[in-house]
């Protein structure tokens, strides 16, 4: 028997062990591996959370003007489209749009082309109803739940919904903008889908503060691009799910306790998300609890840039996989956090801090 355990309440179920290494692949569930989970370790103390996020740079643009140099371009040279667009595991076979992961660093560093044929690869795929086929590889057989699917559809989303705005802060010659727009009718028909499976969804990744996150972003994002009030309200639902799960002291539940990799991971989700929500209301109760966070995630850095894993709950030495291979520390969503924090808040300390991740990693 097996719980997939970031998905709500916990409830035993059944599978088969390749329909839990599908489910695994399409939503990164902890416990793929099948092992206990080591967490013990001391929590940071954290002196900062009361502090309040200043007011919001106008932009996603204007936040990661304050990154360090080279960023956005090591952020996109890890990404590769190949000439249909595939990206990662899609680009051995299509597998799901979940894989089709990158779009928004293509966008971020300019590479409008590769970013318009990624996103093209994913919506060309959409289907009448608003969802994507799944495509299950040899080797692996069963049938992920449909709240997995809803949350698989969530991450393509989000991030094309994120190389969109990308896109549009870009001064796009006609003959792109005029593909950007083309996009449009299978955005509609997804974010449609997405609107009719929100309660699914919330119920599904309700356990989950980083994919919450995801899925905030998706709504917030397409619902701008497409000038749908009910997606960036539905959003802002989802915005809440997530700092409701967030700790006293600032770090994010991920399973029982913290996750220094997955903090990282909410975080760069959630700055994304602060900078596309209009002002007041939720946009300032998640930049205090950005800046909590990120505050938190800070104190588990020492002055060689080297992040903590001690005491995580998904991803150390020994944790969970991902298409067989080791989750590693997400040390370039810890670098985008806390310099958006640091040009969010004007605290240099975040800069500083980020600058050390920056130098041992780059």
């Amino acid at each position: 028997r097996h719980e997939l355990t970031s998905r709500g309440p916990a409830r035993p179920r059944t599978m088969s062990q390749r329909t839990l290494a599908l489910a695994c692949l399409l939503i990164g569930v902890p416990a793929c591996n099948g092992q206990p989970i080591d967490r013990t370790g001391p929590e940071a103390t954290i002196v900062r959370c009361d502090t309040v996020a200043a007011p919001p740079p106008a932009s996603v643009r204007i936040l990661q003007a304050g990154w360090p140099a080279g960023a956005v371009a090591a952020a996109a040279a890890a990404v590769r489209p190949d000439t249909e667009g595939a990206l990662g595991r899609n680009q051995v076979g299509y597998f799901h749009v979940r894989f089709q992961m990158g779009m928004a660093a293509l966008a971020d560093a300019g590479r409008v082309e590769e970013a318009l044929r990624a996103m093209s690869y994913g919506f060309s795929r959409t289907t009448a109803d608003g969802d994507f086929p799944l495509v299950i590889p040899a080797g692996l057989s069963g049938t992920p739940t449909a709240a997995d699917m809803a949350s698989a559809r969530a991450f393509f989303l989000s991030d094309a919904g994120a190389a969109a705005h990308a896109l549009l802060d870009t001064m796009l010659p006609s003959h792109e903008a005029d593909q950007l727009a083309a996009l449009a009718p299978a955005a509609r028909r997804a974010l449609d889908r997405l609107l009719a499976d929100s309660l699914l969804l919330a119920a599904g990744d309700a356990r989950a503060p980083n994919r919450l996150l995801f899925d905030a972003l998706a709504y917030v994002s397409l619902g701008r691009w497409l000038e749908d009030a009910r997606a960036v309200q539905a959003g802002r639902g989802f915005v809440a799910a997530a700092l409701a799960l967030q700790a006293p002291t600032g770090w994010f539940r991920e399973g029982d306790g913290w996750d220094s990799s997955y903090q990282a991971v909410a975080l760069a989700r959630g700055w994304r998300v602060w900078a596309l929500l209009p002002m007041g209301g939720t946009r300032d109760s998640l930049g205090r609890a950005l800046h909590c966070g990120t505050a938190w995630l800070a104190s588990r850095i020492d002055g060689s840039g080297t992040i903590s894993t001690v005491g995580n709950t998904r991803v150390f030495d020994g944790g969970e996989s991902f298409l067989g291979t080791p989750k590693a520390m997400a040390w370039a969503d810890a670098v985008r956090a806390l310099f958006d924090a640091g040009r969010a808040t004007r605290d240099p300390t975040f800069t500083t801090i980020g600058s050390r991740v920056w130098a041992r990693h780059r």
